[in-house]
């Protein structure tokens, strides 16, 4: 490890009224099993929920603070504690307390200078929202073993379950190269946010063409720019669960769901378009249509499921997953009985 590294991995955890869940999150990073140090990032934006007193009890709880020290610092943006895990020295948690919501304010990169000191001192990158959370002890461990030894690898993503009430496996599309541009345009792989590990170096040498777009999903476009960077690497474990809520940025109301899957077409669009890539069914894929129905079905909108399928019809992009979501929306008994035998 490079002398400017401090840490082997910073971890960010960007959480906003994520009181029910956020213990999750804290629970996953402190059972991850490293020979590195790791610095684990928390900055609640101001929560309203309660979730500042769960963060507080919880580094009480669990963080270590001798020689009678304050664990918290009062800070000109709100809180500050930033101590190693009790019996694990290498593993540190930085937890920001803010005193007002910056993404409201439209300040959200503000917190990045809150955590420059941590964030910028590491090699490779991890994320994890608040309502998500790690179940593999061995997530970063593995993921760092198999990026040191792959130097022309920038970034490595794994499998994992979705939770609505309950637990399903979902398995992330593997490129058979692992060279995932342009295909990451042109076919959608999709890479699960919370499973990644990511090169810092090579984030920092990426455009970031996304800046000032305001897109609603900022994902994406790290992904594709990385791709332009080196290979990226699907791991086959399941490392990661993720909380499918009806207040989140992707799910909620019909027309939100809708308007973040339009989003990602919409990014895929500036990329083709920047880096010259084709773009066949102007960036519609079966996928898409899929996804689509999914909502409509979800939503037990029969309009946008009529509307749905005749697009599919059109671009000759119907798939048996349109179809039973086509039935569920418009049977709702027999598209139940479809889509449980089909999941």
């Amino acid at each position: 490890m490079e002398q400017t590294n401090k840490y082997m991995v910073a971890t960010r955890c960007f959480t906003y009224n994520h009181a029910p869940y956020i213990e999750d999150a804290l629970r996953g990073f402190a059972k991850q099993e490293t020979t590195f140090p790791v610095v684990y990032i928390i900055v609640d934006d101001a929560s309203t929920d309660g979730e500042p007193k769960v963060l507080k009890k919880w580094a009480s709880d669990n963080l270590e603070c001798s020689n009678g020290m304050e664990l918290w610092k009062e800070m000109p943006f709100g809180q500050l504690a930033v101590a190693p895990l009790v019996g694990k020295l290498q593993s540190l948690f930085v937890i920001v307390l803010l005193a007002e919501n910056h993404t409201q304010a439209g300040n959200g990169n503000l917190k990045f200078n809150y955590i420059a000191e941590w964030y910028n001192k590491s090699k490779y990158h991890a994320l994890c929202e608040g309502d998500d959370y790690w179940i593999n002890s061995k997530k970063l461990q593995m993921q760092v073993g198999f990026l040191e030894s792959h130097t022309d690898y920038v970034l490595c993503h794994t499998d994992f379950d979705l939770s609505n009430g309950g637990k399903r496996n979902h398995t992330v599309v593997q490129m058979a190269d692992d060279n995932y541009f342009p295909d990451i345009i042109t076919k959608g792989q999709q890479i699960g946010t919370a499973t990644t590990m990511f090169l810092k170096e090579a984030y920092d040498r990426t455009p970031k063409l996304n800046q000032g777009k305001g897109w609603r999903m900022g994902d994406l476009p790290m992904w594709i720019e990385l791709s332009r960077e080196g290979k990226i690497k699907y791991i086959p474990e399941v490392t990661t669960c993720y909380r499918i809520l009806d207040d989140s940025a992707s799910h909620g109301s019909l027309e939100k769901e809708l308007d973040f899957l339009d989003a990602s077409v919409e990014i895929r669009k500036f990329y083709a378009d920047f880096y010259g890539v084709e773009l066949r069914n102007g960036g519609i894929n079966e996928a898409y249509f899929e996804t689509k129905m999914r909502c409509a079905y979800r939503h037990n909108s029969k309009q946008i499921a009529k509307k749905c399928m005749k697009n599919a019809i059109r671009a000759k992009m119907v798939t048996l997953k349109t179809t039973v979501y086509f039935v569920a929306a418009y049977l709702p008994i027999i598209g139940k009985i479809i889509h449980r035998l089909w999941r």
